[in-house]
């Protein structure tokens, strides 16, 4: 008997989805055309873009028609073959703008860490099926199977897609049903390290709320997680507070040994705009500027005074957004922003009816990717967040990342039109 059914015609086929996702690729080129325009390599930037839009789209449409929950018979083909390109990377990579993170094949260059997501996403998604989370020790292999893909990118440096690959893990076990209490004490860490790095007097105040509140708990024999925490005994009731101790003391040790000098920078005119308003703070003063003149209406395409005359560096790459704010206006932006929020909007829909976890998990990923790099980009050129090298999904340059993305736009399509099979027990027949 079949455990999958091939579609026999295009029903279910997410058509606005897909139309939706050419459109960002259209005008994601159209505005790397317009911010190379006046470059002297003659819009060599664009003509390499659009040559990865023909195995972009074959990436979609091989995803799209296969069957997504045959993948799970290759988890750990695609689980090692990932962490073996990483490593390829760390020793034998290709650098430059002071990282290494390419490997070049025939003159293409690759990106293993954008294969990382998906290569996660997927990976990920089976381990959450064998053994749903319920505890922090069920939790254990799954930080033991991403920390090390995690740590590599982070080495290459990469600080940026490091983080989206936390954001994934975050929003998978979120879909995963975890218990609220353990999630809030995941994340708590990172806030943490935040008021670390903000004010040294308000993360030591964060720490002795919590240690107040884990009093209080202690002393009321309050069971706030019943049990979810019952293997700890009573140190259930001071782990927040000692997992938040150590995020702060782990940001120290970050900062001082792992941080590279312009990742130290970024962070720094993040919290203090004015600090190096020549230096690292450049791209964020110059991108408001330009953000600032386009106005409502914006110059008008390839219009744009500080996209055209160089202001902004990479402006076809990570600061694309702005090239698009300063001459297609506020409305272009918004515009821009709904075509987005109908893509996360769909995937969501798509995850919710997919017909079993895996299909789930892969979908929540999936659109956690892409809405973390949203936030995070568009956050970025606007100063609310750090500086950070993560692209602006189907409008950046970047050949990897586009065919990275329209490959998962070709799973969600693969969900969506499977969404009406029959499903007995944990198999599909």
């Amino acid at each position: 008997m079949k455990n999958f059914l091939l579609p026999r015609n295009l029903k279910g086929f997410d058509w606005g989805l897909f139309f939706v996702s050419l459109l960002l690729l259209g005008l994601g080129l159209l505005s790397i055309y317009s911010a190379t325009k006046s470059k002297s390599f003659s819009h060599g930037d664009f003509y390499k873009q659009l040559v990865f839009v023909i195995p972009g789209l074959i990436a979609c449409f091989s995803a799209a028609f296969f069957d997504y929950y045959k993948i799970r018979n290759y988890t750990n083909y695609i689980y090692w073959g990932n962490i073996g390109l990483l490593l390829f990377v760390m020793f034998a990579g290709h650098s430059a703008y002071g990282a290494q993170r390419w490997i070049v094949i025939g003159g293409i260059t690759i990106q293993p860490s954008e294969m990382a997501k998906i290569a996660l996403i997927i990976t990920l998604a089976d381990l959450l099926i064998k053994k749903r989370p319920e505890t922090f020790k069920d939790l254990l292999p799954i930080f033991l199977h991403c920390s090390v893909p995690i740590f590599l990118i982070f080495r290459q440096p990469d600080l940026g897609t490091s983080l989206s690959l936390v954001a994934i893990v975050m929003g998978m076990l979120y879909a995963s049903h975890i218990s609220v209490i353990i999630f809030l004490v995941l994340i708590s860490p990172a806030i943490s390290a935040l008021f670390f790095l903000i004010n040294f007097p308000l993360w030591l105040l964060y720490l002795l709320l919590l240690l107040a509140i884990t009093i209080y708990f202690f002393k009321n024999n309050r069971t706030f997680g019943e049990r979810k925490f019952q293997f700890l005994g009573s140190s259930k009731y001071f782990m927040v507070p000692l997992i938040n101790l150590f995020g702060g003391l782990f940001t120290s040790f970050v900062w001082n040994n792992l941080l590279e000098e312009y990742q130290k920078k970024r962070i720094s005119v993040f919290l203090n705009p004015e600090v190096d308003p020549l230096g690292s703070g450049y791209h964020i003063s110059q991108s408001k500027i330009a953000i600032g003149s386009g106005g409502f209406f914006g110059k008008g395409l390839f219009e744009g005074t500080q996209t055209q005359l160089n202001f902004i560096p990479f402006q076809h790459t990570d600061f694309i957004f702005v090239t698009i704010s300063e001459e297609l206006g506020l409305i272009g932006g918004l515009y821009i922003l709904l075509l987005f929020l109908y893509i996360i909007w769909r995937g969501l829909i798509i995850a919710n009816n997919a017909s079993d976890e895996f299909g789930k998990y892969v979908g929540v990923g999936i659109v956690t990717m892409f809405a973390f790099h949203i936030f995070v980009n568009i956050g970025m050129i606007s100063g609310i967040l750090p500086a950070k090298g993560l692209p602006l999904p189907l409008m950046s340059y970047g050949g990897t990342f586009l065919v990275i993305t329209l490959f998962a736009v070709g799973m969600l399509e693969s969900i969506c039109i499977r969404k009406k099979r029959l499903i007995f027990s944990d198999n599909i027949l």
